[in-house]
């Protein structure tokens, strides 16, 4: 084994593993702490534009897009005298290029292919999406286990005024390949009154969860006083 430290210049520690915290360290670096151990990148300027990296290589060469599989980057998107601010940037190599994946924005906005999410200005927080390149598709996989469905589900809350986190509707796909949408009856809580449904034969049903197979439209009675109802208006006057 061999080690060298210097005040100046390289420094390397040859064969073995090296251990903080233990002298029985498992793995090439381990640090051992009764607390919560941290690991700090610092630079000793605050610019904006500058980086923390955490690069991911193989081999031994100069780092470079051809040996890097990965990196992890804080970007320095704020400085003084202003308060501080930073981007989150991961990157992965797809082919001798290493390119922005995902970043998660100072703001907290995501992006997942774009390292500019929330195009359209609307709303505080967004997860947007992005591919790429020339009459790409995206898609978003929601997938249950066994019987279970896939669901999306529309809430507020978390401290807005009286409406403290409400679960409000729910698109889901239930077993049997039925796409479903509910919304909650009382405003309050998380449970969710189906109101529509399509079927997997292409039947709709409004009020009913099973659309007869004679018709492509089904309307059903919200109560026993009142019955099923078509409503066609134009303008903002609902007169049948």
């Amino acid at each position: 084994v061999t080690s060298f430290i210097a005040g100046s210049g390289n420094s390397y520690f040859n064969g073995g593993n090296v251990g903080i915290g233990t002298t029985s360290p498992n793995n090439e670096l381990e640090i051992l702490s009764s607390g919560s151990p941290r690991i700090s990148l610092r630079t000793t300027s605050e610019t904006v534009g500058e980086a923390l990296e955490l690069g991911f290589q193989v081999g031994t060469g100069t780092n470079s897009s051809t040996n890097s599989v990965g990196i992890i980057k804080a970007d320095i998107t704020q400085a003084s005298p202003s308060a501080l601010k930073g981007d989150l940037v991961f990157q992965t190599n797809s082919g001798d290029s290493v390119n922005t994946k995902m970043v998660i924005k100072d703001n907290g906005n995501v992006g997942i292919g774009t390292t500019s999410p929330s195009p359209f200005n609307w709303g505080n927080k967004h997860l947007t999406c992005l591919a790429s390149g020339s009459n790409q598709y995206f898609g978003l996989d929601i997938i249950g286990s066994g019987n279970g469905a896939g669901a999306v589900i529309f809430g507020g809350g978390s401290g807005s005024g009286a409406a403290t986190n409400i679960a409000r509707a729910q698109i889901s796909a239930l077993d049997g390949s039925h796409l479903v949408f509910s919304t909650n009856a009382i405003n309050s809580g998380s449970s969710f009154t189906e109101r529509m449904r399509i079927d997997s034969a292409g039947n709709v049903g409004i009020g009913t969860t099973s659309p007869a197979s004679e018709a492509n439209l089904s309307l059903a009675a919200n109560s026993t006083t009142e019955g099923g109802h078509l409503v066609l208006f134009k303008g903002t006057s609902q007169t049948q």
